[in-house]
């Protein structure tokens, strides 16, 4: 269409045509729809991020079709199910929106049944968003990492579902619900951070402190039994380390000795890990064998180490 503003009248005269814009049909909208869902079946990712920028990417590989694209894509939340609850991968819920092309558009019913967002679940490596508040304590050049400070937080997706993780495979379990301050001065008794007289004065106060809010025992205290998951040693994964990925997966589920696991790896210990001041490391979680080997759980976790220091 050609518009052309006259002199003489002072109106603008059009010429030419105006096309009304080509309604998808719904055909196309499933066809779509289920050639994403096979595409994301097809593979793992490392993170959210990982899915997202490939997905945009490929998305014209992917799709195939000129009338239809990816307007956007929402990271919804992180689930957890009992059939996925030995995979070494997260479930993440995503939603992925699309967007008709220019020359088309989505039929009224569409946009009102939505059938343009695609939920959708994908499997990811590690979890990204809101690490795990995990306090270090710091006493006479001495450090104590010790997973009992790790601050579960029920209101945060991410926090929630770790510890549902962690529960479920026996890593970890609350405090003695009949008497939870007993059980922990007991821990605290433990680690010899507190010394003098007054001692007992000094934990009953500490296990006052918001230190031990929203924590767990991790298994502290409980008889022993081939089910529980006894945290003996951790390894930390610095976030900008190379191969991280390939190198985290490479121990999950696995029994190796410490030095396998380091070495292979290039992972921190709590006897090797320096800069534990707001930092945020991938940590997995290993329990000793008999035999003097570790078996490493099956997943990753993302936790910020914030040290508190201790005046005794």
């Amino acid at each position: 269409m050609f518009c052309h503003n006259t002199e003489k009248d002072k109106e603008f005269t059009c010429e030419g045509t105006i096309v009304d814009s080509v309604i998808i049909e719904d055909k196309v909208i499933t066809e779509t729809t289920e050639l994403i869902n096979n595409w994301i079946k097809g593979q793992k990712f490392s993170d959210y991020n990982d899915f997202k920028n490939k997905l945009l990417s490929q998305q014209k590989e992917i799709l195939a079709n000129e009338q239809i694209a990816i307007e956007s894509i929402t990271n919804s939340a992180i689930t957890e199910s009992d059939a996925n609850i030995n995979s070494m991968y997260w479930t993440n819920q995503v939603s992925v929106n699309l967007k008709a092309s220019v020359g088309y558009e989505f039929s009224k019913e569409v946009i009102e049944n939505e059938q343009h967002k695609i939920k959708t679940d994908i499997e990811i490596l590690k979890i990204e968003s809101n690490p795990l508040k995990w306090h270090v304590l710091t006493s006479k050049d001495k450090k104590y990492i010790e997973p009992q400070f790790i601050q579960f937080n029920s209101a945060v997706n991410t926090s929630k579902i770790q510890k549902e993780y962690l529960t479920s495979q026996q890593i970890t379990q609350e405090w003695n619900q009949e008497n939870d301050k007993h059980q922990q001065k007991q821990f605290v008794e433990s680690l010899n951070i507190f010394t003098g007289k007054d001692k007992d004065e000094k934990i009953a106060k500490f296990v006052n402190t918001q230190y031990f809010t929203n924590t767990t025992a991790f298994n502290y205290g409980s008889d022993a039994s081939e089910s529980l998951f006894k945290v003996d040693e951790i390894l930390f994964f610095d976030k900008t380390q190379e191969n991280l990925n390939k190198n985290i997966e490479s121990v999950l589920g696995q029994t190796k000795s410490l030095n396998e696991f380091v070495s292979s790896t290039n992972a921190l210990t709590r006897e090797t890990i320096e800069n534990t001041q707001n930092v945020s490391y991938y940590v997995v979680f290993l329990t000793k064998n008999n035999d003097g080997n570790y078996k490493a759980a099956n997943r990753v976790l993302n936790v910020l180490l914030q040290q508190i220091p201790i005046v005794d």
